[in-house]
């Protein structure tokens, strides 16, 4: 934008401008200031839609035309749009390929909603999405001696996987009593946790069966056999009394 206030304007002194004043600004233009998946990310579900936020309002047209996604070195994939306020989303209408790296470009030229310069510069990130699930390691792990005397047994997987489909795919010898069980699974390592009632120096069996699957159906195909044996209690001593604090006196009758 340029500004003009023109010469011969009077200030209430009676002062005189002798010349035109001129000056230029320019507003900002549109940027891409938040995504999701964000760059670099992994274990994007195969699901997802692609989210793009914007510093402004844009032209939706130009913001979907300027959108690509595709995986390294194939074709674009197909979806469908949406706007709202200063967010595009895009929706695959197929579920994205399973442990693939997606390129989502927007490219420069979107418009904003209110006309002028369009986005300087186009922006372009990758993530990753989740891979076929696999068994990584157990806890304790196969001809471990010296598990803790009240371990529980972990199963770390390589994906989110679905939790129910776990317990009828593991058999444990000596049996489990159900009033000793206890599960679950944790997001953030993803990790699948059984307290059983472990006791010290015992040797355990754990039969994993194959068909233990992701969120999507796909089972790890995997049989394996974990065994292993917990080690004895350490030694412990300690005085029979009421408190934890008391004076004692070996002189004295105990």
């Amino acid at each position: 934008y340029t500004a003009r206030v023109e010469a011969g304007l009077r200030d209430t002194t009676g002062g005189l401008l002798s010349e035109d004043y001129v000056w230029s600004f320019s507003t900002f233009p549109p940027e891409v200031v938040w995504v999701a998946p964000s760059e670099n990310q992994e274990l994007v579900p195969p699901d997802t839609a692609v989210t793009v936020d914007f510093n402004q309002k844009v032209d939706s047209v130009s913001a979907a035309s300027a959108f690509r996604l595709s995986p390294q070195g194939g074709a674009d994939v197909v979806g469908e749009f949406t706007y709202s306020g200063n967010t595009l989303v895009f929706t695959p209408t197929e579920k994205l390929q399973f442990d693939t790296v997606y390129v989502a470009e927007v490219a420069a030229g979107v418009r904003s909603a209110s006309g002028g310069e369009g986005m300087r510069s186009s922006f372009r990130w990758n993530f990753r999405t989740v891979p076929l699930p696999r068994i990584v390691r157990t806890e304790p792990q196969d001809g471990e001696r010296n598990a803790s005397p009240y371990t529980a047994f972990e199963i770390e997987f390589n994906t989110p996987i679905d939790a129910t489909t776990v317990m009828p795919n593991l058999e444990v010898t000596p049996p489990l009593s159900p009033t000793q069980v206890y599960t679950y699974f944790n997001e953030w390592n993803r990790r699948f946790v059984l307290q059983f009632g472990a006791q010290p120096d015992t040797d355990y069996e754990v039969r994993i069966g194959p068909d233990i699957a992701d969120r999507y159906g796909n089972t790890t195909g995997q049989r394996m056999t974990v065994r292993f044996h917990t080690a004895n209690l350490d030694p412990l001593a300690r005085l029979h009394v009421p408190d934890r604090v008391g004076t004692y006196d070996a002189d004295q009758p105990a």
